[in-house]
């Protein structure tokens, strides 16, 4: 049994509209004690129809209902998530252990730089939109099993999907370094460019442990052959992305979430 409550001045203030309503339209008083009783039965009434029609109209994304509910959820969402970050106020202990905004471990750029040239080697056509995602669906992959991400990178909710927020840094060093290689395809924009394996390419493999291989693996298998556009959709459609406020970044702990997963055989 759930009880709703409404305030006693909101029923009052529409008691005494509605005495004054029927008092000009019918030229009748009804007492107040009346009104309010039917008040009272009309509100269990449309409660009974709201209830019975409350999943379609809280899931259907364009109606206000469905908006307003995804609201009050991110809304809850976002101070359980901090709640999570601020457990650990120790500076010393959230080095160790990190937060739930980097999966619970301090940010390593060889491990970022190894899952970059890894995915560079083994992928096929890595645009920028693709490798982002990669990225953020290898670490969250991970994080849904070992309870702790691949990199420690910090994802943020950005127009186009989660992005690392140390991305850039990091992809521009491993050009500069020829770890890995950026080629421009033609005919597709200025913008558009896939990376590849580089000439000083050292093979990625000694900065990644097998576990981790392996789900990077799982990953290009699931996500590798989509375009850009696919992945970006299947991004914006996970509750990580839908449930995090714009800018903010992303809780690793969505991770069971996520539309796809690999099966329980997989992590024997």
């Amino acid at each position: 049994m759930v009880t709703v409550q409404f305030r006693s001045q909101d029923l009052n203030r529409v008691s005494r509209r509605l005495q004054k309503f029927y008092e000009a339209e019918k030229d009748t008083k009804y007492p107040q004690e009346l009104i309010d009783s039917s008040l009272e039965k009309f509100l269990c009434i449309r409660m009974d129809d709201f209830i019975a029609s409350m999943e379609e109209a809280i899931t259907t994304p364009h109606m206000s209902e469905s908006q307003e509910f995804s609201r009050i959820l991110e809304s809850g969402a976002a101070a359980l998530f901090e709640n999570n970050q601020q457990a650990v106020t120790d500076p010393v202990a959230l080095a160790i252990t990190g937060s739930v905004f980097n999966g619970f471990r301090s940010f390593s750029v060889q491990k970022f730089g190894g899952m970059i040239q890894y995915i560079a080697d083994k992928g096929e056509d890595i645009f920028k939109t693709n490798l982002n995602k990669l990225l953020f669906y290898a670490d969250l992959t991970y994080f849904y099993h070992y309870k702790k991400g691949i990199s420690g990178a910090t994802y943020l909710n950005l127009p186009f999907g989660p992005v690392p927020d140390t991305y850039e840094t990091v992809l521009n060093k491993l050009i500069e370094s020829k770890k890995i290689n950026k080629k421009t395809v033609q005919g597709l924009g200025r913008n558009a460019w896939i990376i590849e394996s580089g000439s000083a390419f050292e093979g990625s493999k000694s900065n990644l442990s097998m576990d981790e291989v392996r789900v990077i693996d799982w990953v290009l298998s699931t996500y590798g052959k989509m375009s850009p556009t696919e992945i970006s959709e299947l991004s914006h459609r996970e509750k990580a992305y839908k449930f995090t406020r714009p800018s903010d970044p992303i809780a690793y702990e969505y991770a069971k979430f996520l539309e796809n997963l690999p099966p329980v055989s997989f992590w024997k």
